[in-house]
């Protein structure tokens, strides 16, 4: 190894690095069961062996952590530009059974890009959040599984504005929400392919922290929400936000009620199944549900109840 000029060496202690991270992060690191987290790993055939050491030490922001082969990879927390990807070697997975702790804590700038496939966390019934998301501009979920955890499965409560998408999550036995979006500011989404069940509420979208001016919007395609309390619910408490919710092509059963609309929140139903359920719609003070006349509203123990706007048609 090649010595050090003693002032480059005092300079890179006073910033904090050693001489043997000093060197430029990659844009690509491999990560295995078998692999080591050292200041050398991240090639396929050194990999590294967890997403957190990965993430800190060998990619650089806007680059990718790939998996290799099934394993327990540990929990992560991101603070940057980022996309940890498994593209069917097997179970990636990230198990985190410390009380209060998320499995994936994000916490990035409001211009990146934050994207999560093939993953699947499990809170071991201990766990706060499977993805809880502070601050970033974009996120992605696609194929993944979470599970188990005491407060939401997905959890994102953004402080500047946000735009997601998740595709083909299965969310299940999660203690609060499957899905909670919580927004500070504008937020709009798309979800495709949520699988969500065993919770209070499927996917819950809560205006009730958003600023006044802000424009919080989601739409649900091709989902299923069975077995909650409520399988679609949108809410705003404060009654300021504009908070609207489109679901199509989708399907609500086994719940208490299908869809719930609470104070300040707008929720438009099309093409979607709402059936054997306690209720299929509720219409909160100042909310609303509109069904279209293509949704199959039947074997319900209620058709709609409460003071805000509802509409309804029967089964066609």
């Amino acid at each position: 190894m090649p010595k050090l000029h003693p002032f480059l060496f005092a300079a890179l202690l006073a910033t904090g690095l050693s001489p043997l991270n000093a060197s430029a992060q990659t844009t690509q690191a491999w990560v295995s069961g078998h692999g080591s987290d050292s200041s050398n790993c991240g090639g396929v055939s050194s990999p590294c062996r967890t997403f957190q050491y990965a993430h800190d030490h060998i990619v650089a922001a806007g680059g990718e952590i790939d998996v290799l082969d099934p394993a327990d990879y540990g929990p992560v927390a991101i603070s940057k530009a980022i996309g940890i990807v498994n593209d069917g070697a097997g179970a990636a997975t990230i198990n985190q059974i410390a009380p209060g702790m998320n499995a994936v804590a994000i916490a990035a700038g409001p211009g990146d890009l934050i994207h999560l496939r093939g993953l699947s966390l499990n809170g071991m019934g201990a766990a706060a959040n499977g993805v809880s998301l502070n601050s970033a501009g974009q996120l992605e979920i696609v194929n993944c599984v979470i599970r188990r955890f005491m407060s939401h499965g997905v959890d994102l409560e953004p402080s500047t504005a946000l735009s997601f998408t998740i595709k083909n999550l299965v969310a299940s036995q999660n203690a609060n929400a499957s899905v909670n979006l919580r927004p500070s500011a504008n937020m709009t989404g798309s979800i495709e392919g949520l699988m969500a069940s065993f919770s209070v509420n499927g996917l819950q979208l809560d205006g009730s922290v958003s600023a006044a001016a802000s424009n919080v919007f989601v739409a649900v395609t091709r989902s299923s929400s069975s077995n909650n309390n409520n399988g679609f619910y949108a809410g705003s408490l404060s009654g300021s936000a504009s908070v609207k919710m489109v679901i199509s092509d989708s399907t609500a059963t086994g719940n208490g009620t299908a869809v719930y609309a609470g104070p300040g929140a707008q929720i438009a139903v099309a093409r979607s199944n709402l059936v054997g359920n306690g209720e299929a719609a509720y219409s909160g003070s100042t909310g609303g549900v509109e069904t279209q006349v293509d949704n199959n509203l039947i074997f319900n123990g209620m058709l709609l109840s409460g003071p805000g706007t509802a509409s309804a048609y029967p089964q066609r």
